[in-house]
């Protein structure tokens, strides 16, 4: 049964990665959507910050993610990430992100009273918003090097992952690289989140986390799952 059980989930991560689309189902899970949403908190950080809606998603398709952050979060849309994100009172930069967001949101619902605008995509949305009068591009100016921006966003996963194993929410370590490859979209050839840390080295990883805590501060201290 367990032989049959991994086949089964292979079969279905493959097809979805062949269909280039997250399995959505799996985001009914609380923890899965935890895991997700910690994900696209760094996303918009780094576009709030000042990076690009391209630069962030052909960093991030580079480094290996089948699906671009701004696709997956068609799936969900404002409202269950507002939802999570007010409820996260002391998320660095929350209020700085929420600010961003709504404002994009508010910048769409007068997009949707023009003629062919009824449902545009989240990208097409993020797109407008920065080709707008005080969102064009050239004030982009904080561009990060796609190393950094694929550096930062899965250190978030492993960072969220490391606070739900604490919490004995999640304990089998391939079902949660599985959740990730599916729900994610992370790059199916490195396995997932904590194989990607065993095969280039808890070492590497954790110097990783020390370094960008110095520069962004506390969120990125070195999780207790690489201790």
């Amino acid at each position: 049964k367990r032989s049959s059980r991994a086949f089964i989930k292979r079969g279905l991560r493959s097809l979805a990665l062949c269909l280039k689309i997250p399995l959505v189902a799996s985001l009914g899970k609380s923890f899965s959507k935890e895991i997700l949403f910690s994900y696209f908190l760094e996303v918009f950080r780094l576009h709030e910050e000042g990076n690009s809606l391209q630069n962030i998603k052909s960093s991030l398709l580079e480094f290996g993610f089948s699906i671009s952050p701004f696709d997956l979060f068609d799936e969900l849309g404002f409202d269950a990430f507002f939802s999570w994100l007010e409820s996260k009172k002391e998320v660095d930069g929350q209020e700085k992100v929420l600010k961003h967001l709504k404002s994009i949101q508010k910048f769409n619902a007068k997009e949707k009273e023009k003629p062919l605008n009824a449902s545009p995509s989240f990208e097409q949305i993020l797109l407008s918003y920065q080709m707008g009068k005080d969102h064009h591009p050239k004030s982009l100016k904080n561009m990060e090097l796609p190393d950094r921006i694929s550096d930062r966003c899965v250190l978030s996963l492993v960072k969220a992952i490391s606070e739900l194993v604490e919490l004995r929410v999640l304990s089998c370590f391939y079902e949660i690289d599985y959740l990730c490859v599916a729900s994610c979209a992370f790059p199916d050839f490195w396995g997932g989140p904590l194989r990607y840390c065993e095969t280039t080295g808890v070492g590497h990883i954790r110097d990783l986390f020390s370094s960008y805590e110095k520069s962004y501060g506390k969120r990125f201290e070195v999780p207790s799952i690489l201790r």
